[in-house]
């Protein structure tokens, strides 16, 4: 189906082409046919003209012709005299005719009085295949002794010259009719065998052309335009299979800077959770310090002998309390060393901040900070790892501490932990930590997400804490900024588009 439109407009053309070639092949040869014709009507008429003239001057004199005479001439030359004329160097002698009895009698004077030979065309077309039937009017001078400015003229009919393209009209419109069909149809199949067919071939090649084997354009069309073609698109596949092997070998090479890229991300994350979870240890160390002091007392009082059975009761449920306290805080810190598996899931942020605080208060320098958790339950589901969401929230938390204790001791900090839902779309969870620390330089505000970048002295922080944040935050379709507090402080903003409903509880 594709090479019947290049097939039919080749032949319209080649059609057009033909026909206009015929065409005026044909009117060039009727040209010269029309040509001789009327040449050898010339002839004939020179003669006749010149014949008759002679007899009628030798037969009578000059002034004795009469209109008679001359009637007698042209019905003796035939039908095809229309009138005849006689000037005898002073007057004109002209046959009786319906019209063209002045253009004789000029033209006959002007032969005379010339002493050469005349012909004028005259009268109008009256049908035929090119030319119709035109009146000849034809005059020669005459030499007569004793006078001169003698000279005779007659006008003929030409139709019966054109009478042969009357008969042969239909033939020759035939024979231009199957001209074009016949070259039209012989050009079409060179042309067919010439174009369209290797055309088709080089479109069937390109069609079975796979990635796995090779492929020649290269037909029988030796020494031709379609071969050069050929050694073209050989050339130009050869060409993308080496663009195609290349960009093979660049996908791999990105694919496998991909992963090694993943895992440069995994191993900050993992260094960022172990420096977090040693910062959590030393705030812990005091928590679990206390409990065990007391579980010690416990026992030397529960190892004396003077004490009640109500009273060892009651220690042993008061040092069993302690280490059930001292066995929670592990468990947490457990669970927040846990390596991450990056899995996404629907989390409740609430319930995420809400162990994420339980844990934070736990530190030794914490219960010096007033935090308050305005988060309400709802709408505040999103997709995310809730292990490194966990990461997150703790950092930032542990941050506002540390800006705090800048402040010295006896500071009255606080930390305002906030979550909210805001419309949009998508909707997003904005969850909020201010504090009313120092805050952050000006000039170091857009910077702190940038890996290695610290604001505390050297030794206690990594600089990878919000840069981690930031990577984990952008891989679950949310961001983070920081700005600071008129008055003092500044806080840390995050967003995380919203799902809907009410989430699972947050896996440990």
């Amino acid at each position: 189906m594709r090479s019947i439109g290049l097939k039919l407009g080749i032949t319209g053309t080649l059609a057009i082409i033909v026909t206009i070639a015929v065409v005026l092949g044909n009117v060039i040869v009727i040209l010269f046919w029309h040509r001789s014709l009327v040449l050898a009507e010339i002839g004939h008429v020179r003669t006749m003209t010149a014949m008759w003239g002679q007899l009628i001057i030798r037969e009578k004199s000059v002034e004795a012709v009469s209109a008679d005479d001359l009637g007698r001439v042209c019905a003796a030359v035939g039908q095809q005299c229309r009138g005849v004329s006689f000037f005898d160097g002073g007057s004109l002698v002209v046959t009786e005719l319906d019209e063209g009895d002045l253009i004789l009698g000029d033209v006959t004077q002007l032969s005379a009085r010339s002493g050469e030979e005349v012909v004028r065309f005259a009268g109008s077309t009256v049908g035929g295949f090119v030319f119709g039937g035109r009146r000849m009017i034809f005059a020669v001078p005459l030499e007569l002794q004793g006078y001169s400015g003698l000279g005779m003229g007659m006008a003929v009919d030409m139709k019966s010259a054109y009478q042969l393209f009357q008969e042969y009209q239909r033939i020759i419109v035939a024979y231009m009719v199957l001209n074009v069909i016949l070259l039209t149809v012989i050009g079409l199949f060179r042309l067919i065998n010439l174009v369209v067919r290797p055309i088709e071939r080089l479109v069937r090649i390109s069609e079975t052309y796979g990635p796995a084997g090779g492929l020649s354009f290269i037909g029988e069309e030796t020494g031709s335009e379609l071969r050069q073609l050929s050694y073209s698109l050989n050339g130009m596949m050869a060409r993308i299979e080496d663009d195609r092997k290349k960009l093979r070998q660049t996908i791999q090479s990105l694919e496998q800077a991909n992963a090694r890229l993943l895992e440069t991300r995994t191993e900050m994350i993992r260094a960022e959770k172990l420096a977090a979870v040693g910062r959590l240890s030393a705030g812990l160390a005091h928590e679990i310090g206390n409990p065990i002091g007391i579980v010690q007392g416990y026992l030397e009082l529960l190892g004396s002998g003077d004490l009640s059975t109500d009273e060892r009761n009651q220690f042993s449920s008061r040092a069993i309390a302690e280490l059930q306290r001292i066995s929670d805080l592990i468990h947490r810190l457990l669970d927040f060393s846990r390596a991450s598996t990056h899995a996404p899931e629907p989390v409740s942020v609430q319930q995420l901040l809400t162990e994420v605080v339980e844990m934070f208060l736990s530190q030794k320098k914490v219960p010096d900070v007033q935090l308050r958790l305005d988060c309400p339950s709802g709408s505040d589901v999103v997709v995310a790892s809730g292990q490194e969401l966990r990461q997150v929230f703790l950092n930032c938390l542990i941050n506002a501490a540390d800006s705090i204790h800048d402040q010295g001791e006896g500071y009255p900090g606080r930390i305002m932990v906030s979550c909210r839902l805001e419309p949009g779309d998508p909707p997003m969870v904005r969850i909020a930590i201010a504090d009313n620390g120092k805050g952050i330089e000006e000039q170091a505000i857009e910077a702190i997400f940038d890996p290695f970048f610290s604001t505390k002295e050297p030794g206690k922080g990594t600089g990878l804490g919000l840069s981690v944040s930031h990577s984990i935050l952008q891989s679950a379709g949310g961001r983070i900024r920081a700005e600071n507090i008129a008055g003092g402080g500044a806080e840390i903003i995050i967003e995380l588009p919203a799902t809907g409903g009410s989430g699972p509880e947050a896996s440990a």
